[in-house]
């Protein structure tokens, strides 16, 4: 279930046009993923008529919005020819407090809304807002509630982020013991956890996992579709059905979208995961690959590139150097080298620091402050 037309559009400064939205679907159907969620109708007139551009395309894939359980919500998506919504409301004693609602108020809405959505024709899911930090009992009596009221798929959410491993697995498989219906997760990536719990959450018989391309989200983001399938597939010989070699692609049009660069470390999709600089690292690479990498390039389209700099191997620059024709002397060759280091050592110092302080301040500008709203308040005022 990819998120990313939907929660990664939460991530601070992430706009997505009706066109953009459009494109990124077809890419994730291309790539068979089974069910996408696309947005939250209630935004406005353009966030619909996104929506339902992309319902008009007719996908593979199942299409789903965000909905809060009131009517408004519900009516707004009722235009969109959804497969489903997936109903929200903050379950914890944290989120209930700061909405002024209790327990008792959280039950009603949820089963209205539940039978709202369903006497007008729409299938609804489940997900409690914060679930991970809801008080058992009640995130049992709520869950139960909405199972009885027909719905046929419950999700939970870690919406910041405190899942362990274990207390994901735990979690999953009791609820799946008490509640008998399918469970979907939905986790964020706050202490970086995010793929670790998805996958215990998994093996203990979650049904379906909620993941956005590049992990985008909120704060931290969420675990990525990408790292979710390949780990799935490599590490484990499961067969998702999802087209390996569009992950890259998609990924990339994600971040070029999104505005948001994927971070060169970043596993499956990152600039350095097939690049290599080490000189004993390179010799052995180019006879056996797996030797250094785990995953296999093939799987996922992506080309293989040697850098060079301070930790090159002598061997690789030669072979280099022959593979066009260069001959060179055992002096000249120790020139070559020196001036290499020299010169990464002079590239790095002066450029490193001007890079990340426009790449912060880029960041920055991407979405709005206090002071933005201050002035343009000031300017209507003034008309």
């Amino acid at each position: 279930m990819d998120t990313t037309l939907r929660e990664g559009e939460q991530n601070p400064g992430t706009v997505f046009s009706k066109d953009e939205k459009i494109e990124i679907a077809k890419m994730l159907d291309d790539a068979r993923i089974q069910s996408i969620s696309v947005g939250m109708p209630i935004i406005g007139p353009e966030e619909r008529d996104a929506i339902k551009a992309i319902t008009k395309e007719n996908l593979n894939c199942s299409v789903s919005a965000l909905c809060r359980c009131n009517k408004a919500d519900i009516d707004a998506a009722r235009e969109c020819d959804l497969s489903g919504i997936i109903l929200f409301i903050g379950s914890s004693e944290k989120h209930m407090a700061a909405r002024g609602l209790n327990e008792e108020k959280v039950m009603e809405m949820v089963g209205d809304a539940i039978d709202y959505s369903k006497d007008h024709g729409i299938v609804p899911f489940f997900a409690p807002e914060d679930a991970t930090r809801t008080n058992f009992d009640f995130l049992y009596r709520l869950y139960k509630m909405a199972i009885d009221h027909g719905v046929p798929l419950i999700a939970y959410p870690d919406t910041v982020g405190v899942l362990t491993p274990e207390s994901a697995r735990d979690n999953i498989a009791l609820l799946i013991k008490l509640l008998n219906v399918p469970v979907a997760v939905h986790f964020h990536n706050d202490f970086g956890l995010a793929l670790g719990n998805t996958l215990s959450a998994y093996f203990a018989g979650a049904h379906a996992i909620s993941s956005t391309i590049c992990g985008l989200g909120e704060r931290a983001g969420n675990v990525a579709t990408e790292e979710v399938v390949m780990s799935l597939e490599v590490l484990y010989g499961i067969k998702t059905g999802i087209k390996l070699d569009l992950l890259y692609e998609i990924a990339k049009k994600v971040e070029k979208i999104s505005g948001i660069p994927i971070s060169p470390l970043k596993p499956i999709i990152g600039n350095n995961v097939f690049s290599h600089e080490s000189g004993i690292h390179t010799q052995i690479i180019k006879k056996d690959p797996s030797t250094y990498e785990a995953i296999p390039i093939e799987l996922i389209k992506r080309d293989r590139s040697f850098r060079f700099g301070k930790h090159s191997g002598k061997n690789l620059i030669q072979d280099i150097l022959k593979q066009n024709n260069i001959e060179i002397n055992e002096d000249d060759f120790n020139k070559l080298l020196n001036e290499m280091k020299d010169y990464q050592k002079v590239r790095t110092k002066y450029t490193s620091a001007d890079f990340m302080s426009k790449y912060y301040e880029y960041l920055e500008s991407r979405s709005l402050n206090e002071v933005d709203i201050i002035n343009m308040a000031k300017k209507i005022v003034a008309r």
